[in-house]
């Protein structure tokens, strides 16, 4: 039987994909052991199930950045990477094995290498992302970059012809923003999303509020890993999860300010 990868979110997998990526960090930095182990092993079993390079992404953008800065174990880290790599040198070195399951081990583990680097691409993948990007890039050159407005990206995706015959929707998220909004949008949407993501360190560095830092930490690792997982959905905007992410960050945010206007007054 055919592998059929999890679904969810109106029945889209890269959609699944970047929603439990999201949760990762909430499982990852909890205190308590049996929900961070039961939420790293089955939000990483899904997003390998999910086949989303973009998503597998930000999952070791968060473990990386949960090791460096969060628990400050670089030496953790450094030898995670070095026995990743010494396994992927070796199985490559065994994959003309004669031994069958050996060579079948090995081959798997190069396949999954090639992917990863684009160098298999399952259904077409990039070459049509590729084409979406270039025609929407095309047609926010013709309005000076003043962008095309909310929902023209696609409107002037269909004035073209689906790509593959199916495919309007820009398939990526900062190209999206781009291509409608125009530069001096995303360039301040840009800076908004890096204002959070700056703030969220900060409070997760100096508040000692054990909730405060607790939300502060997982957002900020989820709009980390989120920068390069919104190039997998279709569009985001649609994206309830998205939402809720920017919202808890303000509030955390905002609490945050209110703490320190109730500590200069009491002082």
């Amino acid at each position: 039987t055919s592998f059929l990868p999890p679904t969810g979110f109106h029945w889209n997998t890269n959609n699944l994909g970047i929603a439990t990526l999201m949760t990762l960090p909430f499982f990852l930095c909890s205190n308590k052991m049996i929900y961070k182990l039961f939420g790293v092993i089955s939000i990483t079993a899904i997003t390998i199930m999910t086949a989303s390079r973009a998503v597998f992404l930000g999952l070791i953008i968060i473990y990386c950045l949960y090791l460096i800065i969060i628990k400050k174990r670089v030496g953790t880290l450094l030898f995670i990477w070095i026995t990743t790599i010494s396994l992927f040198w070796g199985m490559n070195q065994l994959s003309d094995s004669e031994n069958p399951r050996i060579n079948e081990v090995a081959n798997s583990i190069k396949a999954l290498s090639l992917y990863m680097k684009g160098d298999i691409d399952i259904g077409g993948s990039i070459s049509w992302r590729r084409e979406l990007i270039d025609n929407g890039l095309e047609g926010l050159s013709k309005t000076y970059g003043l962008g095309l407005g909310a929902g023209g990206s696609t409107a002037n995706q269909e004035k073209l012809g689906p790509v593959a015959g199916q495919f309007t929707s820009m398939h990526n998220f900062w190209i999206e923003l781009l291509v409608e909004g125009g530069i001096i949008f995303a360039l301040l949407g840009l800076l908004w999303y890096g204002s959070i993501v700056y703030n969220l360190f900060i409070i997760s560095k100096t508040n000692t509020n054990p909730i405060l830092k607790y939300y502060s930490e997982s957002l900020f690792l989820s709009m980390i890993a989120f920068i390069p997982a919104a190039i997998a959905a279709s569009s985001t905007i649609y994206f309830f999860p998205m939402w809720i992410m920017f919202g808890m960050a303000i509030s955390v945010i905002s609490l945050y300010k209110k703490q320190l206007v109730v500590k200069i007054k009491n002082n």
